[in-house]
């Protein structure tokens, strides 16, 4: 319901009109726009502002031109079977009747997957479920190019189109998308599609049963059913060969990563021919003896029937059978009892997976989270119950997060984060172990609150808080929506806390309200002295000791990376001595022992100096060297210059920069710094030392 203020940019850059729209609880809104007659041609911009941004499109307006002809088209025979040709007839004839003559037709013939089904057979599945077993994301709606052809109009205004079509142009069931542009002698185009469809066999065998699970040890029931591509029965022999597959996987590590090799161990459960009499469909039973992952095939008796095979994927459960092939992607998949569901139903979820004993995290989704609930997996029971309310119309999405119980007693009993295999590999997907510890921590915070490994996940989060910065936006957000979820469960129990330093109290009384988070400071006496904080409840502390150090302490300092800062001359020698008006080449360099990101280097100018920064209009180039390398960012500030990058590699980094002397006396050279920008702990610094400069 927020408003969006609206304004519609013609294309001089004007304002055409401005509007006002609502959000919908979907995030979206919509206006007409009237054009009037007149309206200018070219690009016009819609520019939508919100409370936190706004957002623009484009469209554009062109002179509408009138079609003077019309084009019809007609197959002269459907369907195409196998081997054969696409008989059709173009017409083309003005609006006024005459027939367009010595206009030209191109032709374009596209096929477009199909899967072939008959409505009066229903209940049957004329599919090989095979070929989308290794091709998931196999695409239904893409158009491959089958050929391309060009005829003429008669003086009657028509054209007749054969085109031959094989099983070696088109490879599998189809429909033929026929598109027909007629030119006519004044060059006006207008275009015409009709559909052919295309059956690559003679004979297609269909399947049906009760459902895609089996309960292990109960008879599975299924009728097997020929029929030519007209949806009439035939009758005929087929093959029946019912396998069961188990997979054989292990790990193997290649140094640099690693990666599942898996193999399928194929067991033959029954083969049989089945005799197809009658018009009507042939019954066969079988019954899973294990759990595990079952193939139906139905296929011609022989090579010569050209028939194409039906293959259904049955899965038993009941007794903890079976096996899944595992796979890189740290995921499961889910399969459901049926295609579709309608309002009162209850959907069976099968989860493709090994693991047992475990905890999974069930969420049903649609703009938002819906329903959440924690399901325990069993080596007898792998699947989940969705019962399918009228609010789920038109369709939800199940997700399941298997293995919490895992996680959560590993983080129990070693107050560490969940680690991410292949961690490295998958920051540029932004997963990482403390989001992951995170997200873990969030979810039984929500529905196992008294899970035991829920407190030292939050030490977890907060230490590596404090050892290290977060690496990016996703782990700072999923970190602190966890850790606010944690303290609304524990903000109602009272506690309190006393902080002294030595003798002296600094803080006392309880932490509610407004005083729930409280902060005490006090200077530390020469002679030192003991912080003592105690506790009443749980309360989380956090000790920050700070202080300045005087310039004689101000050491080069190396962890993890190593610093140069050098001062050179014109030749690229060590530059010592330094008069007013000297140039100088700055040289930072900087060597890694290992990949980094976000490498920051910052040089603090002493006071007597000035940096050169070329893109100004009023320094010269003339005898100025500087760096310019990919990848790098630099930024030149009065006091210092600074230099970032994302990525940096194993190795050695030099960033050079100019200077100039511009006032007489002993300055300090501050130490230049370099450090890791989220893992501060890796470090280095230059010496402080003092510059003279003297007089020209």
């Amino acid at each position: 319901g927020k408003p969006v203020k609206v304004e519609v940019q013609g294309p001089q850059g004007k304002t055409f009109t401005q509007a006002e729209a609502r959000l919908s609880s979907f995030g979206g809104f919509w206006l007409d726009l009237d054009l009037p007659g007149d309206a200018r041609l070219g690009d016009y911009v819609i520019r939508a502002t919100l409370e936190h941004g706004t957002f623009t499109r484009a469209f554009t307006v062109e002179e509408y031109r009138a079609a003077t002809f019309e084009v019809s088209g007609k197959a002269a025979q459907a369907p195409v079977v196998g081997r054969g040709v696409v008989q059709a007839t173009i017409s083309a004839s003005y609006l006024y009747g005459a027939p367009v003559r010595a206009g030209e037709v191109d032709v374009a013939i596209h096929s477009r997957p199909r899967q072939v089904q008959f409505p009066q057979h229903a209940g049957f599945a004329f599919l090989d479920e095979r070929k989308y077993d290794a091709y998931n994301d196999e695409s239904e709606d893409s158009q491959t190019l089958v050929t391309e052809t060009h005829v003429a109009l008669d003086a009657t205004g028509t054209a007749a189109l054969a085109v031959p079509i094989s099983p070696d142009d088109v490879h599998t069931d189809a429909d033929l998308l026929i598109r027909a542009s007629v030119v006519s002698p004044t060059n006006e185009v207008i275009s015409k599609s009709f559909t052919v469809p295309y059956f690559h066999s003679k004979r297609y065998f269909g399947i049906k049963a009760a459902g895609y699970f089996a309960d292990v040890k109960q008879p599975q029931k299924f009728q097997v059913l020929g029929v030519a591509p007209d949806g009439k029965v035939l009758d005929g022999a087929a093959k029946l060969t019912v396998t069961r597959r188990d997979w054989n996987c292990v790990w193997e590590d290649w140094g640099y990563r690693g990666s599942y090799q898996c193999k399928d161990a194929d067991q033959t459960i029954l083969s049989k021919t089945l005799q197809l009499v009658g018009g009507k469909p042939a019954e066969f039973e079988f019954t899973p003896a294990t759990g595990g992952d079952y193939w139906v095939v139905v296929e011609g008796a022989t090579d010569k029937q050209e028939a194409a095979a039906a293959a259904m994927q049955v899965y038993a459960w009941g007794d903890g059978g079976g096996s899944w092939r595992s796979t890189d992607s740290l995921s499961l998949d889910i399969v459901a009892d049926k295609k579709a569901y309608k309002a009162g139903d209850t959907a069976i979820l099968l989860l493709k997976t090994d693991l047992a004993d475990a905890t999974g995290l069930v969420t049903i989704e649609r703009d938002g989270v819906i329903e959440k609930r924690l399901i325990t997996l069993s080596p007898t029971a792998k699947h989940i119950s969705v019962p399918i309310t009228g609010n789920y119309a038109p369709n939800v999405y199940v997700s399941v997060v298997a293995e919490l119980a895992a996680l959560a007693t590993t983080a129990a009993k070693t107050e560490a984060l969940i680690r991410e295999p292949e961690e490295r590999g998958m920051r540029g997907y932004m997963s990482s172990s403390l989001r992951t510890s995170a997200i873990v921590l969030a979810a039984l915070v929500e529905l196992d609150p008294k899970n035991a490994a829920i407190k030292p996940l939050v030490h977890a989060v907060m230490k590596h808080r404090r050892a290290s910065r977060y690496l990016d936006t996703q782990e700072n957000l999923y970190s602190l929506v966890a850790l606010t979820s944690y303290a609304r469960t524990v903000s109602a129990q009272p506690t309190s806390v006393t902080v002294a330093l030595g003798t002296t109290a600094l803080l006392a009384g309880p932490l509610t309200g407004k005083q729930r988070m409280r902060v005490a400071s006090a200077p530390i006496p020469a002679t030192g002295g003991a912080v003592q904080i105690t506790p009443k409840g749980e309360v989380h502390y956090n000790v920050e000791l700070r202080y300045r150090r005087v310039p004689a302490a101000l050491k080069g300092e190396s962890n993890g990376l190593t610093l140069q800062h050098e001062y050179l001359d014109d030749a690229g020698k060590p530059k010592t001595s330094f008069q007013v008006g000297d140039l100088v080449r700055v040289r930072l360099t900087v060597q890694l022992k290992d990949h980094a990101h976000h490498l920051m280097v910052s040089d603090t100018l002493p006071a007597g100096f000035e940096a050169l920064n070329t893109r100004l209009a009023t320094v010269g180039t003339t005898g100025i060297k500087q760096t310019q390398e990919w990848g790098t960012y630099r930024e030149m500030h009065d006091q210092r210059v600074d230099f970032a990058s994302e990525y940096s590699s194993q190795g050695s980094y030099v960033h050079e920069f100019m200077i100039r002397a511009i006032a007489v006396g002993t300055f300090v050279r501050p130490p230049t710094v370099a450090e890791l920008m989220y893992e501060p702990a890796v470090n280095a610094q230059t010496a402080l030392d003092l510059i003279e400069v003297k007089a020209r």
